[in-house]
């Protein structure tokens, strides 16, 4: 009876690995599927194939899965009933699958022959999709990627655990990558006019809005959008630049407003300093609103 205690317990570990497996595969149709959905103009039509085809591996895997279900329940039935046990080769063979697939699977290669990508590819993440479109920095070696997402700035990737999915075969222009480069940049300590030049060569429909104190200032254009909208008056900061502030505890209004009017717009946050007297004042683009 042990022996047969034992086999079942190795069934039923396999037939949950099994169910997680199908579980984690639908959870991956699903992102692909949304990714699809939410990117299906800027993918060309190879890559749309090739995200289908994936769709129809993870198909094809959970339809294996569920087959092999069935065929471990029926042995589990057949073994509780006395009616079969299997062979000696079968229980030694579950047992060195199950002592493989209770090892620690985070540090485990997926790949022997990871992808190489080159500077400029739109890529993303297969897993982490809330990070967004991401661009390849740099030509790839063997071991990792450098790659600067949407959502989640610049990151680092080990092409020895994770393989990306390349969007598609343009690659991103100069001006893209800045644009995703710039919300990870610090403004450390610089004038405001040059912070709101920098950022309206990248967003040069944007409003730019700079997070000083306790208020948030606009310049030039932007200063003079905010006096036609909201009547704020007009003040002259220092070498030549004239702006609008208002309370940091209207932002929200503000910006409601702004996107109200399919306005873009561009938040610079002042980041917390230790010591505001020492401390250098440092700044990041915290929002992006594109229209």
């Amino acid at each position: 009876m042990k022996i047969i205690d034992e086999h079942l317990k190795l069934l039923e570990r396999e037939i949950n690995r099994l169910l997680d497996g199908i579980a984690v595969s639908l959870d991956l149709i699903e992102n692909h599927q949304n990714t699809i959905e939410k990117y299906h103009d800027e993918i060309d039509t190879d890559t749309l194939k090739k995200f289908n085809r994936t769709i129809d591996s993870y198909n094809e895997a959970i339809k294996s899965a569920q087959e092999r279900i069935n065929e471990l329940k029926k042995e589990c039935k057949s073994l509780k009933n006395g009616e079969k046990l299997s062979s000696k080769e079968e229980i030694s063979k579950l047992q060195r699958e199950d002592e493989h697939l209770n090892e620690d699977e985070s540090d485990t290669p997926i790949n022997k022959e990871p992808n190489r990508y080159y500077k400029g590819q739109w890529v993303m993440h297969p897993k982490l999709l809330d990070w967004g479109r991401g661009v390849v920095l740099a030509d790839s070696d063997d071991k990792k990627v450098d790659v600067t997402f949407e959502n989640a700035g610049k990151k680092t990737i080990s092409l020895e655990y994770v393989q990306l999915e390349v969007l598609s075969d343009e690659t991103a222009s100069d001006k893209e990558v800045k644009k995703l480069l710039n919300r990870d940049r610090i403004y450390i300590n610089e004038p405001f006019i040059d912070i709101y030049h920098d950022l309206k060569g990248i967003y040069p429909n944007a409003i730019i809005l700079i997070e000083k104190g306790l208020y948030y200032r606009a310049l030039e254009n932007d200063a003079l959008f905010f006096q036609k909208l909201k009547g704020y008056k007009i003040i002259d900061h220092s070498i030549d630049a004239m702006g609008i502030g208002f309370p940091i505890w209207f932002l929200e209004t503000i910006l409601t407003e702004l996107r109200s009017l399919k306005q873009p717009y561009v938040v610079v946050s002042q980041l917390p300093n230790k010591n505001p007297v020492k401390d250098k004042f440092e700044r990041k683009v915290t929002e992006v609103y594109k229209k």
